[in-house]
């Protein structure tokens, strides 16, 4: 066999190799939601361990958003871990999936502002928790998610995929959130019957919101549901105020986010 058949050969194994890598490629990974994804209370919210994770894994990551463009430092007092992460970001606290009342909607100001101009690869969706705290009318909720989800559809590239992940379960007893919740309550409800009611929404909110992305999902597009809820149950530890999740419950869910967009790049690039 000549050299330059060798040669030609080398070059092909060399190509298919790095083609089945995605660790060489820049991935940009935008996560889109609410106060959960910002981080109040815990900064860089899951989102830091997500990028750790990747990063530690060889993979070429950047955050993008509108929100926070700096390098921040994490630093676990507890085992001594210290990482830097990208805290770029489209979360937005207090917001409901499109606007009503005194509340702002997700969908109106992605609607205004350049989230989905930064041209994400990877989007992580993560709302709901305050339509669910709100106790809003359940048929306006699905129909404004359909809504925002329509948008992100049409304003998004064809390759870029977006998770849709379900909300975690709340409870409104907790002392830390417990005043947050006087103009939820009804003078005939009480303590139990008010969990009761937030997390039997969230339950019905999950079920309709896999069956909404699994139909686009069946029409081609790129959009699938990760199931984040069964993961977070033990609410009364994993959220440091009943609502939003603390340390252990964001690294739960950056470990989370992250094993599945490996399972993705790994799957997506071995099929070129």
């Amino acid at each position: 066999m000549s050299s330059k058949y060798l040669f030609l050969i080398l070059l092909f194994i060399i190509f298919s190799f790095l083609i089945k890598m995605p660790k060489n490629s820049m991935i940009k990974i935008m996560c889109i939601g609410d106060s959960i994804t910002f981080g109040k209370g815990m900064p860089g919210s899951y989102r830091k361990f997500l990028y750790n994770n990747l990063v530690k894994k060889g993979y070429k990551i950047k955050m993008v958003g509108v929100n926070s463009n700096i390098v921040d430092k994490y630093h676990n007092e507890n085992t001594s871990e210290t990482f830097e992460y990208q805290d770029s970001n489209c979360g937005y606290s207090g917001y409901t999936i499109k606007a009503f009342g005194d509340r702002k909607g997700l969908l109106e100001i992605l609607q205004k502002n350049k989230c989905l101009k930064l041209n994400p690869d990877i989007i992580i969706l993560l709302i709901g928790t305050n339509n669910a705290m709100e106790k809003y009318d359940f048929n306006m909720t699905i129909k404004d998610f359909i809504s925002l989800i329509e948008f992100l559809l049409n304003n998004i590239n064809k390759e870029t995929i977006i998770f849709v992940s379900t909300i975690p379960d709340m409870n409104p007893n907790i002392d830390k959130v417990y005043h947050w919740f006087d103009n939820y309550r009804m003078d005939n409800i009480d303590d139990n019957e008010m969990k009761s009611d937030i997390n039997n929404y969230i339950k019905e909110f999950n079920n309709k919101i896999k069956e909404i992305t699994e139909g686009y999902r069946r029409k081609n597009y790129n959009i699938t549901i990760v199931d984040l809820n069964p993961l977070m149950k033990d609410i009364d530890n994993l959220l440091f105020d009943g609502v939003h999740p603390n340390d252990k419950g964001y690294k739960i869910m950056g470990d989370f986010y992250s094993n599945i967009i490996e399972d993705y790049l790994n799957e997506k690039f071995n099929k070129k």
